[in-house]
């Protein structure tokens, strides 16, 4: 259907920039969307990082004492994580607070 006077053709881009408007909106709306979706990816693939650095550590520490069980040192998990944590450079406690956060 063809706009034919003046008037019909002025009411035919009103309402085409009506829908464009609203369509424009619902775009923009679905792409804030998908960045949100995409942010909460990102914090979980942070997160699943830090569960699997926590997991390596707990287990280098199981090793390390248990290689310190084996030498007869006295508490062997305490002091296993000790040396360990000065090569993240941080304390003993402050490790294992940091590895029991990201279980």
């Amino acid at each position: 259907m063809r706009p034919v006077g003046r008037w019909q053709v002025f009411i035919a881009r009103k309402v085409s920039t009506k829908i464009a408007g609203q369509e424009f909106r619902q775009t923009i709306w679905t792409l804030g969307q998908d960045d949100a979706a995409q942010s909460e990816d990102w914090r979980d693939l942070a997160a699943t990082q830090r569960k699997e650095q926590a997991a390596a550590i707990r287990l280098e520490i199981a090793a390390r004492a248990e290689e310190l069980r084996r030498a007869g040192v006295r508490n062997p998990v305490t002091q296993a994580e000790a040396e360990i944590a000065k090569r993240w450079q941080r304390t003993g406690p402050a490790l294992n607070r940091w590895l029991r956060r990201n279980r």
